[in-house]
């Protein structure tokens, strides 16, 4: 029964880890249901991300905008910044320990040996704001954090993330 138990707390806290951290801040004076067409900033900073993240990442936003309703355009009412991050590292946090021992009429001996494991991780952040176009006044921020290996679906994380981002907006 014990078994059980743990295996459920392991799959828990297995998903709990796998899911990146989603916050949003907003303007709580602006009516939101005024705004009904959008672009994106000419000058955006992608930082590490590549010219083809970028794309997947403004197809993404395209979808989840026209499935709440909103459309592209060269006169917008919303400009879009995206500000992409990516940092990668070195994790040397688990380790695997062989050992061995012998028990006997009270008498026991054991020993240990660790060998650290070393993993790549990289830590993502996808941070979009929203500007009111006819003020340049921010309205919208959405961040989403993760921790992933570098070697992840691009496509999948992208599209994963901004979903989650946009489960935010608009504010209710």
């Amino acid at each position: 029964m014990k078994f059980i138990n743990l295996s459920f707390v392991a799959v828990i806290l297995t998903f709990l880890v796998s899911c990146g951290s989603v916050k949003s801040d907003y303007d709580r004076s602006v009516n939101f249901s005024q705004y009904k067409t959008y672009n994106y900033f000419t000058d955006m900073k992608m930082g590490e991300f590549s010219e083809l993240d970028a794309r997947r990442m403004t197809t993404a936003i395209d979808q989840q905008m026209a499935q709440k309703g909103f459309t592209k355009s060269e006169n917008p009412q919303l400009i879009i910044d995206i500000q992409p991050k990516e940092r990668e590292y070195k994790s040397t946090s688990s380790s695997v320990r062989v050992g061995g021992g012998n028990w006997g009429r009270g008498v026991s001996v054991g020993g240990s040996v660790g060998i650290p494991i070393r993993t790549k991780k990289s830590d993502k952040q996808i941070v979009i704001e929203m500007v009111d176009a006819s003020n340049q006044h921010m309205i919208w921020q959405g961040v989403y954090d993760k921790t992933t290996s570098p070697n992840a679906n691009r496509d999948k994380f992208i599209s994963d993330a901004i979903a989650k981002i946009f489960s935010k907006f608009p504010p209710k």
